[in-house]
């Protein structure tokens, strides 16, 4: 029983310095909520499904929040962009249950079946007013994700999106995705 509180203890603590750190990267960043290096060509990026956590998710938010951005990143022409049905069956293939922590060799070994040159590693955490002592009644979501060479596992790209809703998050997810796929400049 014990183990299981300090489990419980730990998640919850890990889910709140994460949230912190996604606010004090917004915070700190100027005006651009993408920061991607020349190193980004943008050719053969594999959207991987967002890693989810809050107390209040929707079933299937990091699915949807994975398809929206390929979806917006398709339309910005100049990126060649996979299919997300080939990345979902290359996961499975290589039995990878949690994509937020891939090692060096995964990712290499994932870009070479996929042609990818790139991976989109993403997180979605949503808060109420219960855990964070907040103003209003509306739900907070900080969106994050960064870009990963599947040549030498080097960070070339990140990208945080914070912001208040109080009704459909998954028409919150779909600006979210657009505003970020229109801040990458290549």
């Amino acid at each position: 029983y014990s183990q299981r509180v300090c489990k419980d203890y730990n998640e919850k603590y890990q889910i709140i310095i994460y949230a912190l750190l996604v606010l004090l990267i917004a915070s700190c960043s100027q005006s651009k909520d993408v920061v991607v290096m020349k190193e980004f060509t943008g050719d053969g990026i594999a959207v991987i499904n967002f890693s989810v956590q809050g107390s209040m998710v929707e079933n299937g938010i990091g699915k949807n929040a994975a398809d929206r951005l390929t979806d917006a990143l398709f339309l910005k022409k100049n990126l060649r962009v996979i299919d997300r049905s080939k990345v979902n069956d290359a996961l499975i293939d290589m039995e990878i249950k949690s994509p937020e922590a891939l090692s060096s060799e995964q990712i290499t070994s994932l870009g070479q079946r996929l042609n990818a040159n790139f991976i989109l590693l993403g997180r979605i955490v949503q808060t109420t007013e219960k855990e964070f002592l907040t103003t209003k009644n509306d739900m907070s979501l900080y969106i994050s994700f960064r870009i990963v060479s599947t040549n030498n596992s080097e960070v070339v790209g990140i990208a945080t999106y914070k912001t208040t809703y109080k009704e459909d998050l998954f028409k919150e997810i779909d600006i979210a995705m657009n505003h970020l796929a229109e801040e990458m400049d290549l």
